[in-house]
Order: C-alpha cells, then sequence, then structure tokens
C-alpha cells in the first residue's frame, strides 16, 4: 500500500471531527512523500477553502485539476475557490468543465445555478437549478435555490410550489421563512405569519426571520404588535442596518418616530456611507427629513440610496420592447388575432406607474362585499412568459399570437381564472393589481373578453418622485435615477395611449386626483364600472383589516389625505431633469 494512503485517511477523519488544522498537516506529509498526488492535493485544497484561505485553496486545486484534469469534483472545488477569490467569470467557466466531463454532477448544476444567483442572473441560474433538481430530486439546498432564482425573477406564482417542496424536504428555519417571504408577496399574510413564527421559534438567532415576522404583522394591519417586535431588535448592540432601517420606516408617523429616528441617525454615523446597508437608511431618513419640511436634505438622503443601487436600467431596450408591443397590437392586427371564448366577469385588472394610487383604488373595491382584492398578482406576466415555448417558437415578442388559436387563449383564460379563483372562491369580482400589467392590456382584452381594466392616473411629476423615494423592487431598476424615470414614463404612457385608441371604452380612466378631491364619487364611478352595485362599506378601507403588501401599506392604513398631492412642488429645485424629460406631459 503506498504510504500517502494511510496519510489521506487520516486526513479525512480529522477534518470530519473539525479538525481542520489536523487535516491540512498530514496532507501536507503526503504530498512530502508523492508532490504529484491528484487527491492529496484535491483534499488540501478543500481543507483549505473551508478554512477561507482562497489563494491557498485555488493553489492546491490547480496542482489537482492539472494532475487529474478529467476529475469533474476538482473542477467544480476550484470553481469554489475562484469564487471566493471573486474571480466568477473564470469560476462559471470551471463549472461548466466539470460539466463537460461529468454531466449528471449534480452538485456542479447547483454551484454554477448558485453563482449565476449570486451575480443576479436569476433567469440564466433557473436551467443549471432546474438540472440539480432533476439529478438530486431530494436535495433541499437546491430546490430552495430554484425557489429563490424562480421568485427573484419576478415569478412568485410559479417558484410557490418549489419553496414547498424545500420545506417538505427539510423543515429548516431558513426555508420556512423563504416560503414565507413567498407567501407574503402573494398577499397570504396569515398563513406567513404562521411559517414565520415557528420558524422564529426553531432559530431564536435569526433575527431576519423576526423582521420578517414584523413585516408580515404591519400587512396584516397589526402594527403595534410589529413595532413591539422590532424596537428591541433595533436597539440591540449588535443591531443590523436593516432592522435598524425596517423600525425607522414602521415607526414614522407613530408615538416611536423620535425614538426610531435618533436611532437611526446614530446607526449611521458608525456605518460606511458607501455600504449597501445604507440603502434602507437613507430612504429612511429621507422619509424623516421630508416631515420635517427639510425637502433639500431628504431629497440628498433619497438620492445617496438610489445611487447605492444597482444602474442596471436600459433605456433603449426598454424603448424597444414597449414599440414591439405597440406593433405587436396594431389595430389591423388586433383585429385579426384569436380571441377567447371566455366571458367570465370575475377578473378586475388596475393597471397604471407603480406608485400612482392602485392600491388605494383595490381598497375602496376591495370593501365591497362582492370583490376581494389579491394584491399585485405576477400570474399574468408568468402566462405571457410563457406563450414562445407553449406555441413552439423561441422568440419572445407577442407577435408569436400570430399562430395562436382561440383554443390556446381559452387554456390561458382557463388557468388566470383558476388562478384567481383559488386565491378567492367566492367572489363575484377579483382584483389584480399589478401595476406593470399595463404592458399586457393587449393580452388581456383578447384572454378575457370579460375583465375589468382599470387605467389609474396619477400626476406624472408626483408619480415618479414618489417612485423615486421608495425603495422598489429590482425589477422596477429605472426608479433609481431620473432619467430612468424620465425613459420609463414616457413609455409607459405612449403605450397606455394606445391601448386607449385600441380598446376605447373597455379601458377604465380613473384620475387620482379626482378620487382624493371627491372619493365617494370616484368610488361610485369605480363600483359601476365592473357591474356591481353600490355599497357603503368602500368608504371605511382606512379601518378596515386586510393585507396590504404593497409600499402603501401605512398609507392606506390611513383616510385619504391630499398631502400626497402637488408633493413634488417641495422637490421642484432639485428634480430639473425630471420636470424638463416630461414637460409635455405636464
Amino acid at each position: 500500500m503506498s504510504r500517502v494512503v494511510p496519510l489521506l485517511t487520516q486526513a479525512s477523519r480529522l477534518r470530519k471531527a473539525g479538525d481542520l488544522a489536523g487535516a491540512e498537516r498530514f496532507l501536507r506529509q503526503a504530498l512530502l512523500i508523492d508532490a504529484a498526488h491528484a487527491a492529496a492535493w484535491h483534499q488540501l485544497g478543500e481543507v483549505l477553502l473551508a478554512q477561507r484561505r482562497a489563494p491557498d485553496a485555488l493553489a492546491a486545486l490547480d496542482q489537482a485539476v492539472r494532475r487529474r484534469p478529467d476529475s469533474a469534483p476538482a473542477h467544480a472545488d476550484r470553481a469554489l475557490a475562484l469564487a471566493a477569490a471573486s474571480r466568477p467569470a473564470e469560476a462559471e467557466a470551471a463549472l461548466r468543465a466539470a460539466i463537460a466531463i461529468d454531466p449528471k454532477l449534480a452538485r456542479a448544476w447547483l454551484e454554477l445555478g448558485m453563482l449565476l444567483a449570486s451575480q443576479r442572473r436569476f433567469g440564466a441560474s433557473i436551467a443549471p437549478l432546474t438540472r440539480a433538481c432533476e439529478l438530486s430530486p431530494g436535495d433541499a439546498e437546491a430546490r430552495l435555490a430554484l425557489a429563490q432564482s424562480i421568485s427573484q425573477a419576478s415569478c412568485r406564482t410559479r417558484a410557490l410550489p418549489h419553496f414547498r417542496r424545500a420545506v417538505e424536504l427539510g423543515r429548516s428555519p431558513r426555508a420556512m421563512a423563504a416560503l414565507a417571504e413567498c407567501l407574503l408577496g402573494l398577499g397570504r399574510a396569515d398563513e406567513s405569519f404562521t411559517l414565520l413564527r415557528e420558524a422564529a421559534a426553531m432559530d431564536t438567532s435569526d433575527v431576519s426571520i423576526r423582521v420578517a415576522e414584523a413585516r408580515a404583522l404591519e400587512s396584516l394591519g397589526r402594527m403595534d404588535e410589529a413595532l413591539e417586535l422590532l424596537r428591541p431588535l433595533a436597539e440591540a448592540p449588535d443591531a443590523t442596518p436593516g432592522v435598524v432601517a425596517q423600525f425607522a420606516m414602521s415607526a414614522r408617523s407613530t408615538a416611536l418616530a423620535d425614538r426610531a429616528r435618533d436611532l437611526l441617525l446614530g446607526f449611521m454615523t458608525r456605518t460606511n456611507p458607501n455600504s449597501p446597508g445604507m440603502v434602507g437608511l437613507q430612504y429612511a431618513l429621507g422619509g424623516y427629513l421630508e416631515d420635517q419640511g427639510d425637502y433639500a436634505g431628504a431629497f440628498a438622503c433619497f438620492k445617496r440610496a438610489n445611487d447605492l443601487l444597482p444602474q442596471t436600467f436600459d433605456a433603449q431596450a426598454a424603448a424597444t420592447q414597449t414599440d414591439d408591443v405597440i406593433n405587436s397590437f396594431s389595430p389591423e392586427r388586433f383585429a385579426a388575432l384569436p380571441r377567447s371564448s371566455r366571458q367570465d366577469r370575475t377578473p378586475v385588472f388596475i393597471v397604471g406607474m407603480p406608485r400612482s394610487g392602485t392600491t388605494l383604488l383595490e381598497r375602496i373595491l376591495d370593501g365591497h362585499p362582492d370583490v376581494t382584492g389579491v394584491g399585485e398578482l405576477d400570474t399574468l406576466p408568468m402566462l405571457a412568459q410563457s406563450i414562445p415555448s407553449r406555441l413552439g417558437v423561441s422568440t419572445s415578442s407577442y407577435r408569436n399570437l400570430d399562430a395562436a388559436t382561440p383554443e390556446f387563449m381559452d387554456s390561458l383564460a382557463d388557468e388566470y381564472l383558476a388562478s384567481i379563483r383559488s386565491l378567492a372562491p367566492a367572489a363575484r369580482r377579483v382584483v389584480d393589481k399589478m401595476p406593470h400589467n399595463f404592458m399586457h392590456v393587449g393580452l388581456i382584452a383578447l384572454m378575457l373578453p370579460g375583465a375589468s381594466i382599470i387605467h389609474n392616473r396619477r400626476h406624472p411629476l408626483d408619480t415618479c418622485l414618489s417612485c423615486y423615494t421608495t425603495w422598489l423592487r429590482t425589477s422596477h431598476d429605472y426608479a433609481v435615477s431620473l432619467g430612468g424615470l424620465v425613459a420609463a414614463y414616457r413609455d409607459y404612457h405612449r403605450l397606455m395611449a394606445h391601448w386607449s385608441t385600441l380598446l376605447g371604452d373597455r379601458l377604465i380612466e380613473i384620475r387620482y386626483r379626482d378620487v382624493v378631491a371627491d372619493t365617494e364619487g370616484g368610488a361610485r364611478r369605480i363600483i359601476g364600472s365592473i357591474g356591481l352595485d353600490w355599497h357603503d362599506s368602500c368608504l371605511n378601507f382606512h379601518s378596515r383589516s386586510g393585507v396590504v403588501t404593497t409600499a402603501s401599506v401605512q398609507q392606506v392604513r390611513k383616510p385619504i389625505y391630499s398631502t400626497s398631492r402637488d408633493r413634488w412642488k417641495n422637490y421642484e429645485p432639485f428634480i430639473g431633469e425630471l420636470i424638463e424629460g416630461l414637460r409635455d406631459l405636464l
């Protein structure tokens, strides 16, 4: 027997026992005996990687790969070392080399998917993570990673069964909290809160679970309980930026506002101004300064927050996409496209720019006993995204609908209707307030000819300013710069003008300003437009319980107020780029 083998065996035992330094000693002894031993170099690389010594680990794994270029596990571990050394492109190449050698190495697929996700390439990460789950169906980590990537790619509905499966495979606090976050985003705050309570009991040290629990409480309208949970976390010596920012945002306009502001200011003096954790803190401080009338200071905070976020918006690509939608639904093409036979009046869509008042309209509608609001569903965007694969084509343009049939449109309609009925089986009307469904109004008109489509409009500058001063999801990357907002708003405006010309009275136009000025009159018109009789409970939206999971969670718990009108005037000296870019639309 080679003298190296016993040394490798002993090193493996020490490594399993947690004695990494001891394992390293035996491995280096083995390499003194045989410096060309690929397995010894590989194990040494793994041990050094476990000690977070990425450069040393990479050197060892380079040796392992050089001596065994056909070893897929060695390439995969070398990729981990490259990723730890902040060399993601080389790590990706190493993982693809491992997969080329052994296409059935599940962990290489998993690591590739997780590497892509770490670069926010969520769409690209879905295929390798799906393959990892196929090769290792019992791997809870792979299933959770897949669910998270699908969710981050703005398809929570599609992600939900994967989150549930991850919890079934391993009921860990991390998996349960991830499922709860998905449920909260889908408006299922009760179920989310129950899961978070269980996860928090299982892992009392994970502060992020407690913060998520507080957000679920806030969504349910249980603000006092949310603040009671957040305050000790924010006051703790080891508080994180996220906890302090969440407490400050939640406590604004409450009796704890002064305490929260003091905590916020103190924490910011101890935090690197360029760290990612400053984003939420700057947004929160901006809100407090606005409340004090310090608009210059508030805008400076909002700008610093936005400048710290990824600047990924491509205005030209967005304009091209809008052009494609308009051309795909030209009057001539629209008249010739197939239509569904489903005349169901249950769906009600509220579309418009984010922060334009869509949540207010949903809450007014939800007050009617025959209506249920289900929040911002990603069901319609998911169906739209699936059309090319269903039709067997490779391009994502709506021009693909030329190949559709009435039966195909029926199948899309049935899938959407089944989705909303699962959320509100007894409701005569179900409100989906995903604002960016304005991209899909043409599809709605063809797929659900009985649906109501409400377009909510707010003053362009108030809308864009509200987007800029609110921390929106990463899918709203246009909102982190005034120039991006100008481009996005102009695309939205011309697309809605197209839909208005195409659909006429089928598109119900509502102005936020009119609803604020005459709430009952506006509410009566909205209720009548969806074919229902008036009910006085529609005016009690602010005092009603119910789930709100959008950025408007605090505003809709209050009576309608007019201070949000012409808010832009307070910031006029600082938003010149916005004013000039939208002047012809004002």
